[in-house]
């Protein structure tokens, strides 16, 4: 009985000869070729050589640049200056802020008190319950533009206290007057961006309107001015002036802030 006999196996060309690799054709080895040449070195009648040299396959190995050695002869890892900060950082850093300490919580407290007793009633650019509840939790102490409002708030208040315009006998004016408005006034102005504001800052755009109140109490015609001209700006970058520019998603309260600050011509 005759065995079956087996085909045998086409042999694998690992590396392309030379000539097939000049003309970029694929190498196939010849079957019955005494000098196992390839299939297109057999028809065309050529040398199958593979002299040019191996190159390695795979990704190639990153290059380091020279690391200068330590005392002791390790290298020291080099850290790239160029990696960005993450924005969770960056966050923290801005709310390490920390307010410095102009008067007491006590007196702060009643100078935003006559600030709606006196102030309020014609210029009412905050929501009262919400200004006094962050006043109250010390938030002005670690918000920036909170604590600039805050001083520049208490800077109009303080005035009026010294030019008598507060005639309810339950304060007591010895302790109003312990603070000058000059101080908070300058604690204000310390505490305001001396880059580009952020976005629909309704604090910042306060704290100039509310500066430029107090200019105007003080007789500082240049600085009313000026903290005029920025609260303007920010309305204008913005396009304040069009609620469409507005967020979607605000309540009852934020709304009626905005229309009281923003959509007056003049907040003065």
């Amino acid at each position: 009985m005759a065995t079956a006999i087996e085909p045998q196996k086409r042999r694998r060309v690992t590396q392309a000869c030379d000539y097939c690799h000049r003309r970029s054709i694929r190498c196939r080895p010849a079957d019955g070729d005494a000098q196992s040449r390839c299939t297109n070195c057999v028809g065309f009648n050529q040398p199958c050589t593979r002299n040019r040299a191996v190159r390695r396959r795979g990704a190639k190995p990153r290059q380091h640049p020279a690391r200068p050695p330590t005392p002791d002869g390790t290298c020291i890892r080099e850290v790239s200056s160029t990696v960005s900060t993450p924005q969770s950082l960056v966050a923290s850093a801005a709310a390490t802020w920390s307010a410095p300490q102009i008067a007491s919580q006590a007196l702060v407290v009643d100078l935003i008190e006559i600030y709606f007793e006196v102030v309020y009633p014609i210029f009412p650019l905050f929501h009262r319950p919400t200004f006094l509840r962050q006043i109250a939790r010390g938030e002005h102490t670690s918000n920036r533009q909170l604590f600039a409002v805050t001083m520049a708030a208490c800077a109009l208040s303080s005035a009026r206290v010294t030019d008598n315009a507060v005639t309810n006998m339950v304060w007591d004016y010895q302790s109003l007057s312990s603070t000058k408005s000059d101080v908070f006034h300058e604690a204000a102005v310390s505490a305001l961006p001396t880059t580009d504001a952020p976005k629909q800052s309704l604090d910042l755009m306060r704290a100039y309107a509310l500066l430029s109140l107090a200019a105007i109490q003080n007789g500082r015609t240049r600085d009313m001015q000026a903290y005029l001209g920025r609260y303007h700006a920010l309305v204008a970058m913005d396009g304040l002036h069009d609620e469409e520019n507005w967020p979607q998603n605000l309540t009852i309260v934020e709304l009626e802030e905005r229309r009281r600050l923003v959509c007056n011509p003049d907040p003065l």
